[in-house]
């Protein structure tokens, strides 16, 4: 089950608490590729190129902390491959989860669907859901953990702004993938960023 972010007065709300430290990315790359990154709050966007030999310095406790599953902040990717095919699917058919990622001991993953939608003049319309996923092959019960992220559809198109939405959800075993099933409509997804 997905969870959709849809009432106006939970993301007004959402809007309130989240903080301009939180970032989540979603980017589509050309005609074949969509790229999804995810963070949980208040996560480091630095890069850092090449590791030192000296275990003390910066890059190297990054390196340390990529691999501890108790982190605080991570960053997740999906790749996508022909992201027309996956557009004219359905969810149950071309849904897409990323790799695990652990960050506070719990796996976090992208899922990225198609998804078929009725409009107000009553026709069908196709939209890209986007959604953060913790813990969901658990069978546990007692667990729940709070986050903000905030999802970005990166534009590929020089003058056209990114697609920014923001989500805060407190996950646990019956709701444990939070965001949107209407992200983006596919058409705009593939003509605007694609």
């Amino acid at each position: 089950m997905t969870n959709d972010i849809g009432d106006v007065e939970r993301s007004n709300k959402m809007k309130n608490s989240d903080s301009e430290d939180e970032v989540e990315t979603v980017s589509l790359l050309n005609d074949q590729t969509a790229i999804l990154h995810a963070q949980e709050e208040l996560m480091d966007t630095s890069d850092h190129n090449g590791a030192s030999s000296d275990p003390a310095s910066p890059a190297s406790v990054d390196a340390e902390e990529e691999d501890d599953p108790y982190k605080p902040e991570a960053t997740l990717r999906l790749d996508i491959d022909h992201f027309s095919e996956f557009a004219k699917g359905t969810s149950e058919t071309h849904q897409r989860l990323s790799k695990p990622v652990y960050v506070r001991g719990l796996p976090w993953k992208i899922l990225a669907m198609p998804r078929e939608t009725s409009r107000s003049d009553r026709r069908m319309s196709r939209t890209f859901g986007f959604f953060l996923q913790c813990n969901g092959e658990s069978d546990a019960i007692s667990w729940s953990c709070t986050a903000s992220a905030v999802l970005t559809v990166l534009s590929q198109k020089p003058g056209v702004e990114n697609h920014v939405r923001k989500i805060n959800h407190t996950f646990y075993q019956k709701e444990n993938d939070w965001g949107y099933s209407q992200f983006l409509t596919c058409d705009v997804s593939f003509h605007t960023f694609v």
